[in-house]
């Protein structure tokens, strides 16, 4: 070990060899004091159900909700919750700088040039075009190399050291100081026709604000096109019949969504699809259990709330081809479906599974449906989809970040475990013939397979899955 070099929230050890800095790293002592050794994820729910009563921020509003509920046949209250997750790139995060008084040069996986080359100013004091940024493979991103905190320490070491600095973190450290997916409380109303269909739809949201983070990460009063006229979080509300995405909403006649911004006292950030990975949840599953509660086939509801667009009826026409929904299945086999429009493109997914005595989840099949507009090249579209429902499947089967004491519990692959060749399912893809301007592919499936497999298990056992990752506890 040659030095340590404290820094505002951590240190760095600086050796010839990474075995050397490790060793020295576990060595090392860090005296700490405040934090907030009160928080878990009973007082963060706690504290989220105090919040519903709330005045929220109006983020979509339609008609009179509460008259149409007041009126409505029936009427159902549910919630969902989502927990915190990890991004878990498949390469921790490392960085390496070299800075000289005349400059500096970083070598990094990175999301965020801007940001870093802001870090690198900061740090060395040198102009914008004494400064370059080598942007390596990424091996793996999902968001969590949009962040610069990890950029700080090669910078600020090769600058007191002389010389360039490779920082690499280990496992455990990219764990406990993830910025994490918010956890969230949706709470919805529904109202239902004699028929029912839903007439009336009320949601509120609570979660933290992801846009103040960037808006500090930016040293701006207000980032662009995040905050909304009215001030809520587009983040916060995207998917839950948000104006961005209303070419592709259900149609509901009666509609209202509130947000209430409840913040807490952790490093939160953005994880592959943002909003939309809890928001979708909530929606999918309660758009499922009106159609249960109506009466109505959910393939079917979902039809007729979109019957104003023929691009969403022709990718669920073609999914219920494709997955011959409604027509018997392999025994102890079912099937589960949702919908979503995103990035510009219409997708439904539906899933195939299975659930053991002891509650064991098996996803057999995937079968995928989009009209992502044009596909310029099918087969790394393919791949995109195939990796993000695989990335959305492990929160859904696996994956998530509790807190207890004030501090985070997991640390590695064993107490926050990924989806194996074994668990992973037969991914049936198939996109629409368009001519319409391309869709986002990247995160296109992570959303939607964790309601449609939510979906698939009621089938199956009769029980509503109402928070992710699902529990064996939550189905036997």
């Amino acid at each position: 070990m040659i030095a340590v070099i404290p820094l505002k929230d951590h240190a760095v050890v600086v050796a010839d060899s990474t075995w050397a800095a490790m060793k020295g790293a576990d060595v090392l002592k860090l005296v700490t004091s405040g934090g907030h050794k009160d928080l878990s994820d009973e007082s963060i729910f706690r504290r989220f159900r105090s919040d519903l009563f709330k005045s929220g921020v109006t983020a979509a509003q339609v008609g009179d909700s509460s008259k149409a509920i007041a009126k409505a046949n029936k009427v159902l209250e549910l919630e969902y919750e989502m927990p915190m997750q990890a991004h878990a790139t498949m390469e921790p995060l490392c960085a390496t700088a070299s800075v000289s008084p005349d400059e500096c040069n970083i070598w990094a996986p990175v999301q965020n040039q801007d940001a870093v080359m802001g870090v690198a100013v900061a740090v060395t004091n040198l102009p914008q075009e004494k400064i370059r940024i080598n942007t390596t493979f990424i091996g793996g991103g999902f968001g969590r190399k949009f962040e610069v905190d990890f950029l700080v320490a090669p910078l600020v070491a090769s600058k007191v050291m002389g010389k360039p600095v490779k920082v690499i973190w280990k496992r455990e450290e990219d764990t406990r100081n993830d910025f994490f997916r918010p956890p969230t409380l949706a709470k919805m109303r529904i109202g239902l026709d004699s028929s029912g269909l839903p007439v009336a739809w009320e949601s509120k949201l609570v979660s933290p604000s992801l846009n103040l983070h960037l808006v500090k990460m930016l040293g701006v009063e207000e980032a662009p096109n995040m905050y909304l006229k009215n001030g809520y979080d587009f983040f916060s509300v995207e998917g839950m019949f948000d104006p961005f995405s209303m070419q592709g909403s259900y149609e509901i006649p009666n509609l209202n969504v509130d947000y209430v911004q409840s913040n807490l006292p952790i490093s939160l950030g953005y994880w592959r699809s943002v909003g939309m990975s809890h928001n979708i949840f909530a929606l999918e599953s309660a758009i499922d259990e009106a159609a249960s509660a109506g009466g109505n086939d959910p393939l079917e509801l979902r039809r007729t709330l979109l019957k104003q667009k023929p691009r969403a009826l022709k990718v669920l026409d073609k999914v219920s081809e494709l997955s011959q929904w409604g027509k018997s299945i392999q025994n102890g086999r079912f099937r589960g479906i949702g919908f979503l429009f995103y990035h510009g493109g219409f997708q439904a997914q539906v899933a195939e599974v299975s659930v053991s005595n002891r509650g064991k989840i098996k996803v057999h099949n995937v079968i995928f449906v989009a009209d992502c507009g044009q596909v310029i090249n099918p087969r790394l579209a393919r791949q995109q989809v195939e990796g993000s429902i695989l990335f959305g499947l492990n929160a859904t089967l696996k994956g998530e970040i509790n807190a207890k004491n004030g501090e985070i519990v997991q640390s590695n692959f064993d107490d926050y475990p990924m989806i194996k060749l074994r668990d992973t399912p037969n991914i049936k893809i198939h996109f629409i013939e368009s001519q319409e301007f391309p869709a986002g592919m990247g995160e296109i499936g992570t959303p939607l397979i964790g309601p449609v497999v939510a979906n698939a298990v009621f089938a199956a056992t009769g029980k509503r899955v109402r928070r992710l990752p699902i529990r064996r506890k939550d189905l036997v």
